[in-house]
């Protein structure tokens, strides 16, 4: 397993036939941020909509995004020791 999201590709080319010989460019992390392919709306709209039609409210979140960190931190206890029983090293 490695992170996903840290350090996603910023592709660039040349676009010769484009005016002024501007590149064309992709960033794949944050494209698919801004606009779900199959809906076409923002992850974070996509987010609230499911939030909303589940009930879940502001302060739901907020306790697990807390919880989350926590969890976080005690993972990294022991100079991660509970971390390294699961991840390896990527080159």
């Amino acid at each position: 397993m490695s992170d996903r999201c840290s350090n996603r590709p910023h592709v660039v080319w040349p676009q010769p036939l484009g005016p002024g010989g501007e590149v064309e460019s992709e960033n794949w992390m944050m494209d698919n941020f801004n606009s779900d392919s199959n809906v076409g709306l923002k992850m974070v709209q996509i987010a609230d909509n499911v939030a909303r039609e589940s009930g879940i409210s502001k302060e739901e979140c907020d306790e697990v995004t807390l919880r989350r960190y926590e969890q976080y931190q005690d993972a990294l206890a022991d100079d991660r020791s509970f971390q390294k029983r699961y991840m390896m090293l990527v080159r």
